[in-house]
């Protein structure tokens, strides 16, 4: 077969494209700006509703909630939850994140914890100063996660049984006063709950478990020299069944805080090797009563 001239050939394929362009056309794949453009429905999506800020009068929350008092309760196994961590989760997009960042909100946070051996009873009440801002909060975390525990809060009742839960004798000289008190005044009470919980008081204040028997001030100073600190009365001493849980209350919380650091998990080292303390075979276990 011979070869078509050029000319011929040329024009042959002309007549190609021009009978099979309009069928590939249709099916060729074309740039388009879909990554820019949303051509979908304007209903919003899953994301979009737990993404964006809802937006409410303050003043409806309190009718939505119908708070019992200005206490938020929240049941966690977790005891290593701090402040900043339920102020983090705040959400940031929220209209009214600044009344609630770090720093702004007068918050107190608190273990609740029993009263006579400060043992924590898996739970923590967080105190606002008003009754909205606890439905503020309520609201804007309700779909949040702490730790992965859900954040589902209750509003705590302001009467003598939640109240012994945030405080002790043990470290509020006016423990007792303040349950009377504080129950007589619904509303303005931030001030009056604070007094009691002592945060300040109680940042610097650690429970120390398994120290020795009988163990003598001069000796635990001497160990101590470079930290400021206070014995309190002892919670339990019962040599039968070797308990021992002392309450040492330090100069500030920088030194409670190493204190803990330095001693929490560790064997107790003989000191006086004339008189030697009567050692646990437990390790000392040491936590800040926030």
């Amino acid at each position: 077969m011979k070869k078509l001239p050029s000319e011929a050939s040329n024009r042959l394929m002309n007549i190609l494209y021009s009978k099979t362009a309009p069928k590939v056309a249709t099916t060729t794949s074309k740039l388009s700006k879909t990554l820019y453009d949303d051509n979908t429905g304007t209903d919003p999506s899953y994301y979009d509703l737990i993404s964006r800020p809802i937006l409410h009068e303050a003043p409806d929350l309190v009718k939505k909630y119908n708070p019992d008092s200005n206490i938020l309760k929240f049941n966690c196994l977790n005891s290593y939850i701090t402040k900043q961590d339920f102020l983090r989760v705040f959400p940031r997009n929220s209209q009214f994140y600044r009344e609630f960042s770090v720093g702004t909100v007068p918050l107190e946070v608190v273990k609740s914890r029993n009263p006579h051996d400060l043992t924590f009873q898996q739970a923590y009440y967080l105190v606002f100063p008003s009754q909205l801002l606890a439905c503020i909060y309520l609201h804007e975390t309700s779909t949040k996660m702490l730790n992965g525990f859900h954040l589902n809060f209750e509003f705590a009742k302001v009467d003598e049984v939640t109240l012994a839960t945030m405080s002790s004798p043990l470290i509020n000289t006016g423990y007792s006063k303040l349950l009377k008190t504080i129950p007589q005044h619904s509303t303005d009470n931030y001030k009056l709950i604070a007094e009691l919980i002592s945060s300040d008081a109680r940042s610097k204040t650690v429970k120390i478990q398994n120290l020795p028997f009988k163990l003598p001030n001069t000796t635990l100073r001497k160990l101590l020299h470079d930290y400021t600190f206070q014995r309190l009365p002892p919670i339990t001493i019962d040599v039968n069944n070797e308990t021992n849980i002392q309450l040492m209350r330090f100069g500030d919380v920088h030194q409670a805080q190493r204190f803990v650091r330095n001693f929490h998990g560790k064997k107790w080292d003989k000191i006086d090797k004339r008189k030697p303390e009567q050692q646990f075979y437990e390790p000392i276990l040491c936590e800040i009563v926030d």
